[in-house]
């Protein structure tokens, strides 16, 4: 710049800056903190409810929204759920609505209860699956999941609760995930807010209303108002019958 405006050549520079970092934002996170970026994904009813009291949560969204979440795993690293969310809905976790690439699929199970026989780890030549336990890698179905090719990776964990944090610098370090959509369930959406580790929640918000069943917050407490977790930078759009709210999560 110095050099061309001794030149004479006029220089303007700053242009389009918000929309260049928001283009790259996983690239920028990753560098700065060896974190990859972490969204987190919600389907819900109006009353704030992703499962009914039968804990089944098939299908709170559209199609168009299911759609629009088989792009968005397409566009990210890995998937990431926690083992509740495999032993209620037993989802394939694969990009099957559009044309795209394969995330690497990534279970946190501290106690090693999914069943080996899970859609989840099916197709491991073309998406490959990784489970973080707490159990011990000698452990019985450990190495049954070894010989089905899945990945199983032994972390220190208290209380059989992995730490997340630890798991998603593996994940950068090892398998190089620049960026992560959390799709369930409770448990994991809260410890990611809780330990200030999710970027960003994109909530589809049906035209339902269920009464009793399960909050993706429940876990967050008991917050006053003036102590919400809030958001920013919101955008509000439709996806057939639903409504998309994202929004950046401000700690």
């Amino acid at each position: 710049m110095r050099i061309l405006r001794k030149a004479g050549i006029r220089v303007e520079y700053g242009f389009l800056e918000k929309e260049c970092h928001e283009l790259n934002k996983f690239f920028f996170k990753v560098v700065r903190t060896g974190l990859p970026w972490v969204t987190l994904k919600v389907a819900q009813t109006l009353d704030g409810k992703i499962a009914d009291y039968r804990e089944k949560s098939r299908w709170i969204s559209s199609e168009e929204s299911r759609k629009t979440v088989h792009r968005w795993r397409s566009e990210y690293d890995a998937v990431l759920v926690g083992a509740g969310t495999v032993l209620k809905d037993n989802p394939k976790l694969s990009v099957r609505m559009v044309k795209g690439r394969q995330p690497l699929r990534v279970i946190i199970d501290g106690k090693l209860s999914v069943p080996v026989s899970s859609d989840i780890f099916r197709s491991q030549d073309k998406q490959p699956t990784i489970v973080f336990t707490a159990a011990n890698s000698n452990h019985p179905k450990s190495l049954r999941l070894k010989k089905k090719g899945i990945t199983v990776i032994s972390m220190p964990a208290k209380n059989d609760k992995i730490d997340l944090k630890k798991a998603l610098k593996k994940l950068v370090a090892r398998y190089q995930v620049s960026s992560v959509m959390v799709e369930g369930g409770s448990e994991i959406f809260n410890q990611m807010i809780g330990n200030r580790l999710a970027d960003d929640v994109c909530a589809f918000i049906a035209p339902k209303l269920i009464g009793e069943g399960l909050s993706w917050t429940a876990g967050l407490g008991r917050r006053p108002v003036q102590k919400s977790v809030r958001l920013n930078n919101v955008s509000v759009r439709t996806t057939g019958l639903d409504t998309l709210i994202s929004g950046r999560i401000d700690y």
